[in-house]
This record gives structure tokens, sequence and C-alpha cells, in this order.
């Protein structure tokens, strides 16, 4: 097998070249599920949720709502008391526009009721680094991110926006504990292929990744990363990705207060309209 990393465009850019591939199986995208599922919704891209084949769901992180560890907020319910405080001026750093970071801090603004200045960034590591030099009040980040720093105790958890507690960290709370409801982050990895790759080539791939996400080996180097081994294979996730989408689309229309119903087209719902409105969320 042939690895070759593909940057750019919150990883649309190497997804968007392997969906042009031959469907013949011998060329897939291992992707996050966010520019599968986000990232159509809001840019002028040449493929969807709906115009490819998702093979096999291989993992899932959590977000974790992070400050610095000399921070003066020691739990959420003081973070967040401090920032109706000052609601739009407590700045939260995420990996970037409409990545699953960015959903769960539109989440949690939406469950608290907070408007928080969201500053993106360019993927997590220069999150943690703003976050570490001061330059952001908070982080939304994946438990494997910092746990380095968790350990030498210069940053702190303050809650989970998933449903459920981290199996990592395990005393953190999540939101919907503290009765702020969060519907979390799909953030999962997904192998996909294009659109008309046949039927039996899917399945006879499905079943090598299977078998390789079972060994020991990939389950102990996703302890290492902060994943949990998630798995849904290529018959049920068409319909997970699709209401996991459609989450994404209530969760932007309510933010936005308008959504052009375009789902099932090439061009996002906001494509062309979400950048003027931007500014008026969170920030």
């Amino acid at each position: 097998m042939q690895v070759v990393f593909k940057p750019g465009g919150a990883g649309t850019v190497g997804l968007a070249e392997v969906l042009r591939g031959n469907p013949d199986g011998y060329t897939l995208a291992y992707n996050p599920s966010a520019p599968i599922i986000v990232q159509p919704l809001v840019k002028d891209l040449p493929y969807s949720a709906k115009t490819l084949i998702p093979i096999i769901q291989t993992a899932k992180f959590d977000w974790i709502l992070t400050v610095k560890g000399d921070a003066p907020w020691k739990t959420v319910n003081e973070f967040l008391e401090h920032s109706k405080k000052r609601s739009g001026e407590i700045t939260v750093g995420t990996a970037g526009d409409y990545t699953w970071s960015h959903i769960a801090l539109m989440n949690v603004s939406k469950a608290t009721g907070i408007k928080f200045r969201h500053v993106p960034f360019g993927g997590s590591a220069p999150a943690v680094i703003a976050l570490l030099g001061g330059h952001v009040d908070a982080a939304i980040l994946l438990t494997g991110d910092v746990s380095t720093h968790i350990t030498a105790g210069t940053v702190r958890f303050l809650a989970s926006t998933e449903p459920k507690r981290s199996n990592f960290y395990p005393d953190i709370p999540t939101f919907n504990e503290i009765g702020f409801p969060s519907q979390g982050s799909y953030h999962t990895n997904i192998i996909v292929a294009p659109k008309d790759t046949p039927g039996d080539i899917i399945k006879t791939l499905h079943d090598i990744f299977k078998k390789a996400i079972d060994t020991d080996d990939y389950k102990s180097f996703l302890n290492q990363i902060g994943g949990e081994l998630i798995y849904i294979g290529y018959k049920d996730l068409p319909a997970n990705i699709d209401l996991e989408s459609k989450k994404v689309i209530n969760l932007l229309e309510e933010s936005y207060g308008r959504c052009l119903d375009s789902y099932n087209s090439r061009n996002g719902p906001f494509f062309g309209q979400h950048r003027a409105q931007k500014v008026k969320f969170l920030s």
C-alpha cells in the first residue's frame, strides 16, 4: 500500500483528488469525517457526502474545552460564569473554520447561550501553541493533542463537548452533565472510495480493513493518540453520515439564521452567503 499525504483545505484537497480517481479500489482516501460531512456544506467543492462511498469507520475522537494550567478558572462553571459577564470577548481557539472543533464550539455556544470569539487556526497544533502562549483564553482540543501537557500541568481540561465522558479522562465532566445539552461532534476517521466503485470491491476492502483495526497493534496505536475504536461498516455508514449531516445542517441553520437546502447538490448551503454572516456568531 502506498500512502500519499495531501494536505490543504482542511482535508478537502486530498479527498477531492481521490474522488476524481478511477473507481477500481486502488485509490482510496482515509479522512477525518469533517471534510466528508461538514466542509461540503459550506464550501464550493466537487463532491458531497452523497457522491462517495464510505467503506469503514475506524476511530472516534473527543473534543474537550481546555484552558492553560494557570488559568483562573478551575471548573467549567467558573469559566462559563466569567464568559457570561464578558459575552463575545472570551477567545476560544479551534483547529479551523468548520472543523469538528468549530462545530463543537458552536454546540457549546448554542447550549449555554454564550457568545465566544472564535479564533480558527490551521490545525490543532497551532491552537495548542496559541493556548500555551496565552494568545487565546481557551481552546477546543482533542485529548491526544495535549496529553503530555495535561501530565505536566500546563493545560487543564474543563469539560467534554461529547455526549459521554472520555475514556481517557473519565474525571472530566461533560456539558450535558452540568445542564447544557450538547450533541457533540462526529469526529471519526473514515476510509472512502469514489462513487462508482463496485460493491464486491467495497466489501473486499472493508473486510481487509476490519481485520487490520481488530489487531492489538492498531488498538495500541489508537490508545497512544487518544482515539477510541468505534467501528461502523459499509452497510451502516451511509445512514450514519446522513444523520450527522442533517445535525450539522440544523446547527448551521440555528447559528446563522438561514440555510439553503442543497445537501443533495454539489454546492454547500452557505456558499456565497455564510461568509457575510459568520461574524454574527461567535464573534
